[in-house]
């Protein structure tokens, strides 16, 4: 998908399916959320959304993706800041207010950026966070502060295999 997708920058609709795949890729699978990380579906999903701004499916599957990424790695949610998704994500629930997916998924990725990082809770008037440009000061930032430490990675992927397992 990752591959298809930077192949095809300006087809609407491999942007829109290689999104939604990798949403699907990331759901509920660290595996599938490592491969997505290392081979670049952060940065390709982001890509996406800013020039498809309008288009509501590409806004709610990436953003479900990149806040499926942040669900329960730290690396992978300061990754998420520095490439600067979060303008991305805010802008794209700025210009779907009507658009329920859009909406949910955009509230979810916040979610899962802020619960698990308090640090960025802290720092939402930090007017570096809100820039287009890369925000690696803010993310060391957190880093430095602690503030990304809230929940232990292995620990919550234990957890979540054995939720798995009771199922």
């Amino acid at each position: 998908a990752i591959n298809a997708m930077r192949a095809f920058g300006h087809s609407r609709e491999v942007q829109a399916w290689g999104s939604a795949a990798l949403r699907h890729l990331t759901h509920n699978c660290w595996q599938g959320r490592a491969r997505a990380t290392a081979g670049g579906a952060a940065q390709t999903v982001l890509k996406a959304m800013k020039a498809f701004e309008s288009d509501s499916m590409i806004q709610a599957a990436g953003s479900a993706m990149l806040g499926h990424l942040a669900h329960e790695n730290s690396e992978e949610r300061t990754l998420i800041i520095k490439i600067g998704a979060l303008p991305s994500i805010l802008r794209s629930l700025e210009l779907h207010p009507d658009a329920p997916k859009v909406q949910a998924c955009g509230c979810a990725a916040l979610g899962n950026l802020f619960v698990y990082a308090a640090g960025v809770a802290d720092h939402l008037e930090d007017p570096a966070l809100l820039q287009e440009e890369d925000n690696d000061g803010f993310a060391d930032n957190l880093a430095e502060d602690g503030h990304d430490t809230l929940v232990d990675d292995d620990s919550q992927q234990q957890q979540h295999q054995q939720q798995q397992q009771q199922q």
